[in-house]
């Protein structure tokens, strides 16, 4: 039963390992952190523009 577990888990991590590494070979993974980083800056200049205002 153990086995059984552990090679499922296995075949699990394999597969997780191998979507994610056709995601990068996709750029999606490059595109969600672009995403990201335009994000924090928005969120940043939205937060200094609160400031400005308030000061």
């Amino acid at each position: 039963l153990a086995l059984g577990f552990s090679k499922f888990d296995k075949e699990l991590k394999n597969s997780i390992t191998n979507i994610l590494l056709s995601y990068v070979d996709k750029g999606i993974i490059q595109r969600l952190h672009d995403d990201w980083y335009v994000y924090e800056n928005c969120e940043i200049k939205r937060l200094n523009e609160v400031d400005i205002f308030i000061f």
